[in-house]
């Protein structure tokens, strides 16, 4: 017995070095943590063939053969660690002996893995909420916080304004310039949107070249307010190519309030879509407020 564990000890070290080495790896891909966040929750609480169950489930939905790869070894190496760890433990009882070099090199091991599992947990629990590039929150977010902002709003009888902006001319930014100075160009947007609203409300990226911004208890005057002051931000914000040059570009921009405009997040968010395709119609570099009428 204890030249077979004396063997699993002298393999934590290149276990431990290869699963931080898979963490980093996860970390570079910006793994789509929905599901290592399930993975990483399941894992603590389950034994290997419940937690080797469950990502079968899940993982199966995934087409990044890599990405499954290195969480299904993630999970099997750390129980790895946790079964040699139990191994010595139970040796240490029959022998009534104290811990020995290697239920303490075990014990480094476990907890070296465990803290890079929490850490892990917090950086893909960020990029779930967060947009990557921008540092803004992300759509889903952005759609969960509305559903919170509509029972606010109706439970405390607030009202709230959302706005929805979308680039002008972006395509002609990336055939011009090219795609990394069209990458710039969202960073700085999103920097000149978040400078010029308030602490409350929440910027966040929507996808490509549109952004959306919740206003809690704003009414629809203050929403256009609000909205023509960052078109003109946008307008007057001078951007720069990557060979030094400089041009601008502009915004068109969708208003909706609830309830004034919509009951649900359905409502809300088609009334946004609708108000942001009307500016685009008046010929873009506008604001346009929706409106049931």
């Amino acid at each position: 017995m204890q030249k077979t564990l004396y063997i699993d000890v002298l393999k934590l070290d290149d276990i431990r070095t290869e699963v931080l080495k898979q963490f980093s790896t996860l970390m570079q891909m910006h793994t789509r943590s929905h599901y290592f966040m399930k993975a990483v929750e399941k894992l603590i609480d389950s034994t290997l063939v419940e937690s080797q169950s469950f990502l079968q489930k899940i993982l199966c939905q995934q087409k990044d053969v890599e990405e499954v790869r290195l969480i299904t070894s993630l999970i099997n190496r750390y129980y790895q660690i946790v079964n040699t760890l139990n191994l010595l433990r139970a040796e240490e009882e029959k022998s009534h002996s104290s811990k020995t070099f290697y239920t303490k090199s075990a014990m480094i091991s476990f907890n070296d893995i465990s803290a890079n599992l929490s850490l892990a947990f917090e950086n893909l629990e960020y990029f779930s909420t967060h947009d990557s590039m921008t540092n803004l929150h992300n759509r889903r977010y952005f759609n969960n916080i509305l559903d919170y902002e509509i029972s606010r709003s109706e439970r405390h009888h607030h009202v709230f304004s959302v706005l929805l902006i979308d680039m002008d001319n972006f395509k002609q930014i990336n055939d011009s310039y090219g795609h990394p100075c069209g990458d710039q160009v969202l960073v700085k947007i999103a920097s000149v949107l978040h400078a010029n609203v308030r602490k409350g409300d929440m910027v966040s990226r929507i996808g490509g070249d549109e952004f959306g911004i919740l206003l809690p208890e704003t009414d629809p005057v203050g929403a256009e307010k609000v909205a023509w002051a960052l078109k003109t931000s946008v307008s007057n914000t001078q951007f720069e190519d990557l060979q030094g040059g400089h041009f601008y570009t502009t915004v068109s921009i969708g208003i909706v309030n609830f309830p004034k405009d919509a009951h649900n997040i359905i409502d809300l968010l088609s009334g946004v879509d609708i108000a942001l395709y009307s500016a685009k119609k008046r010929g873009k570099n506008t604001v346009y407020a929706f409106s049931k009428q």
